[in-house]
Parts: structure tokens; C-alpha cells; sequence
């Protein structure tokens, strides 16, 4: 066993924040009076910056998107983040991992407050040894959150495994030299796409423990 650190994307990996998330898109939509994004148009949101998904999804500037972030961070922290579930297993794997004496971190684009927020409505405090979210701007990409956590575990990225549910995941752990494990049940990897790329996959989260 070679692996030093399992880094966890957040949302669609450790848990189904979606019902929240979407909720909150709404309630943005509403307060600064443009159409409700379709939830086509929702679930099609891929995990990057979180100024930039708001820019497109309502059709407004960079700086009114600022704005409307704002407005997101404060409906999510208080009613949002309630209306999320670790997925069935998630909890068993990391008594696993950590059983197994390899130290474990999150980079999510899920911004910092949130992200420890749901850590520690999920009861995991203590799993991790740091939680990387996204800055208020939105400005470090998925990569320079992957290398925090390795910098915070003082391991190799060639003996790290990011385990994520999206292509912006894949495209970080490659950008960062670690290695990638895509999970199927979570909102844009298939197993079928995962099979004509060649990428490593697992459709349960138990299934992480065999490529450690």
C-alpha cells in the first residue's frame, strides 16, 4: 500500500448537497429578479467557480454575479446546507481509510465556511486534516485546492488519490500529479464514460478501498 493521502471532492462525492444547492440557485434568482434557471441548466453546473456558474446560468456581469454569491452564501449557510446526505457507505470508507492509518483531506469549490460547515453537520470532525474550500472570490481553481491539501498532509502528489465525481475534479488531480478515482453515483461521471476514457471508477463508495 503506497497511497499517503485520499483528498475528497464535496459535493456529489461525499454527499448529495443537491436538493440545497438548487434551492439556493433559486432563491438567488428570485431576490435579484431574473428567470429561475432551468434544473437542466442546475444540474449541468460543473463545480467550478462559483461567480463564473452564476454569471451564465442568469445571463448578468462578473461583478452583479459578486454580488449575487453574497446573497448564495447567506441563504446557503442558513437553510441551504441542511438539505444534504452523505451517500450510503461514505461514512463506513472513511473509518476504513482512517483505520487503515492514511490521513484524508477535501478540496471542494464549495466555499471554505460551507464546506466546514457540512463537515461538521455530517459529524465528521477530526477525519480530515484540512478541509480546502473555495476562497469568496472564487479564484483558486480545483488544482491549487488539491495542492493545499497535499501541502497540509506533507505528502507526495505521486502517493495521493483525489476521488471526485466530475471532469473539473479529473482535470485538478492531473493538473496536481495525483492520481484519479472517479465515483459513478454522483453528478457527471458514468460508468460508461469513465470506461471509454480509461478512467478509473467506482459505482459504490466502499469500492475506493481497492485502489488505495
Amino acid at each position: 500500500m503506497d497511497t499517503q493521502l485520499v483528498i475528497f471532492d464535496m459535493d456529489g462525492t461525499l454527499a448529495n448537497t443537491a436538493p440545497g444547492i438548487i434551492a439556493t440557485f433559486l432563491h438567488v434568482a428570485n431576490v435579484i429578479g431574473v428567470p429561475e434557471p432551468s434544473r437542466e441548466a442546475l444540474y449541468a453546473v460543473n463545480g467550478g467557480s462559483l461567480v463564473e456558474e452564476m454569471a451564465e446560468l442568469y445571463g448578468i456581469t462578473r461583478s452583479e454575479a459578486a454580488d449575487a454569491a453574497k446573497i448564495f452564501s447567506d441563504y446557503y449557510s442558513s437553510k441551504g446546507f441542511l438539505e444534504s446526505e452523505l451517500f450510503p457507505g461514505i461514512k463506513e470508507t472513511l473509518d476504513s481509510i482512517r483505520e487503515l492509518g492514511i490521513r484524508m483531506g477535501i478540496a471542494t469549490m464549495t466555499s471554505d465556511e460551507h464546506a466546514k460547515q457540512l463537515v461538521r453537520h455530517w459529524g465528521l470532525d477530526g477525519y480530515f486534516v484540512d478541509v480546502c474550500g473555495a476562497d469568496t472570490m472564487s479564484t483558486l481553481n480545483k488544482s491549487e485546492l488539491i495542492d493545499r491539501c497535499i501541502y497540509a498532509a506533507e505528502a507526495a502528489p505521486g502517493r495521493t488519490l483525489m476521488v471526485g465525481d466530475t471532469p473539473n475534479d479529473l482535470r485538478g488531480a492531473r493538473e496536481s500529479g495525483t492520481r484519479f478515482l472517479a465515483v459513478t453515483f454522483g453528478y457527471g461521471f458514468t460508468p460508461e464514460v469513465c470506461r471509454e476514457n480509461r478512467i478509473p471508477y467506482t459505482e459504490t463508495a466502499g469500492g475506493v478501498l481497492d485502489h488505495l
